[in-house]
C-alpha cells in the first residue's frame, strides 16, 4: 500500500465497494496515519472496529519520536469515539477509555491459538523460566538475576533459563550481572526458540519480572503446561486475575522468597498447577469468536451498546495511579492532558 495518506485512505474506500467490506477492523499501532484513516472512513460513514493492543498508558513509556506521548493517546482517544467499538484486552483499559469518553469499549481477551492439550509439567526440576525479549525498559530480566542471587542463599539448587533475544548491549549487562554476582551455575541464557515445548515442560516455576504487559502469551502458554507463574503485580492484565502468585512490583526480595518456598512444597506446586490449568480456560478460542461474533452481531443490526466492562470505575483509577507511579508518570499532568481531550 502506498505511503500517501490520501492514496491510502482511498483504497480503504475503494475496497469497501468493491468486495462490501461491512467493517474495517484495525489494529492499533500507535501510529497518526491509523487514526487518519479511522477518521476518514467515519466520515464516508463506515463502520469501524478498533482494536487496542496494548494498553492504555503505553504512549507514556514507549514514546512515539515524532508526535509527544499525551498527543498520541489523545488522538486515539477522539478517533475512537466515533467508531462502533473498541476492543481491550483488559476490563482495567475499558474503564479508563470509557472516563475519557469511549463509550462503546468491549473486554474481548487475545484467543489462545495453540492446543490446549500438552503434556503438562511433572514440575520434577527445580528449574524456573522467563520468556521473551530481553528489555531493560518493560522485561527487567535484571531484576530475575539480583533476586536469584537472593533465591540461592534459601536453595542452591535452583536454576533460572532465561530465554529470548534483545538488544546486545542490554544482554552483555545481564551476562556482566551473572558474572559479578558469581551465577554461572545457576543462571543460564538460552537464544529465540521457535518451539519451546520442552522448557515449559522441564521447568517447574515461571517468572514474569515486566513493569507492565498487555496481555502476554507467554503467561497463557505457561499455565497451559500446568506451571505456578510467580510474577511482579501489574493488578490490571486479565491472565493476572486468576491461576498465578503476585508480589510487589520490584521486591526482589518477596520474589526470591515466593520461589523458594514454593519449589520446595510439592502439594503447593500442584494446587498452583490445577489453578493455572483452570484459568486458562476462559481464553480457548471458541470463547473469544464467540464475544466477537456477538460484537460483529451488535454493529450489523445498528445496536449501539454501551458495553459493560465488570470492573468498578473507582477500581481502575486505582490501578491506573499505580502504574503511573510505576513509570514516574505526573498523574495531575495526565489528569490535564486527558481534560483536553474530552
Amino acid at each position: 500500500m502506498s505511503d500517501s495518506l490520501s492514496e491510502r485512505n482511498f483504497q480503504f474506500i475503494k475496497w469497501h465497494f468493491q468486495y462490501q467490506i461491512d467493517i474495517f477492523i484495525f489494529q492499533e499501532h500507535w501510529l497518526m496515519q491509523n487514526f487518519n484513516s479511522v477518521d476518514y472512513l467515519r466520515s464516508k460513514n463506515v463502520s469501524v472496529i478498533c482494536i487496542q493492543h496494548s494498553f492504555f498508558l503505553f504512549p507514556f513509556i514507549k514514546n512515539n519520536d515524532k508526535e509527544p506521548n499525551h498527543f498520541i493517546l489523545s488522538a486515539s482517544i477522539n478517533s475512537y469515539k466515533n467508531v462502533q467499538g473498541v476492543v481491550c484486552l483488559s476490563k482495567t483499559d475499558v474503564q479508563l477509555f470509557k472516563a475519557a469518553g469511549v463509550e462503546r469499549t468491549v473486554y474481548i481477551p487475545n484467543p489462545l491459538t495453540f492446543d490446549l492439550n500438552q503434556n503438562v509439567s511433572l514440575l520434577n526440576n527445580k528449574n524456573v523460566i522467563i520468556v521473551g525479549r530481553l528489555d531493560k525498559l518493560f522485561k527487567q530480566q535484571h531484576l530475575a538475576i539480583l533476586a536469584m542471587k537472593k533465591v540461592i542463599q534459601r536453595d542452591k539448587t535452583i536454576q533460572l533459563q532465561i530465554i529470548g533475544d534483545g538488544d546486545k548491549k542490554y544482554t552483555q549487562e545481564l551476562q556482566q550481572m551473572v558474572n559479578e554476582n558469581q551465577l554461572e551455575n545457576n543462571v543460564e541464557f538460552i537464544p529465540f526458540q521457535k518451539n519451546i515445548t520442552k522448557y515449559y515442560q522441564n521447568a517447574s516455576a515461571m517468572w514474569v519480572t515486566s513493569a507492565m504487559e498487555g496481555f502476554p502469551m507467554v503467561v497463557a502458554e505457561a499455565k497451559v503446561f500446568g506451571l505456578p507463574i510467580i510474577a511482579f503485580d501489574l493488578e490490571y492484565p486479565a491472565l493476572w486475575e486468576k491461576g498465578l502468585v503476585k508480589v510487589p512490583p520490584m521486591d526482589i526480595e518477596q520474589l526470591a522468597a515466593k520461589t523458594a518456598e514454593i519449589l520446595n512444597n510439592k502439594t503447593k506446586m500442584h494446587e498452583l498447577q490445577i489453578e493455572a490449568l483452570e484459568s486458562i480456560q476462559e481464553f480457548h478460542i471458541n470463547q473469544t469468536v464467540q464475544k466477537w461474533k456477538q460484537l460483529i452481531d451488535k454493529i450489523m443490526n445498528k445496536q449501539q451498546d454501551v458495553y459493560s466492562s465488570g470492573m468498578e470505575t473507582s477500581y481502575a483509577k486505582k490501578i491506573m495511579h499505580n502504574q503511573l507511579k510505576a513509570i514516574n508518570v505526573d498523574i495531575f499532568y495526565l489528569f490535564e492532558e486527558l481534560h483536553k481531550m474530552t
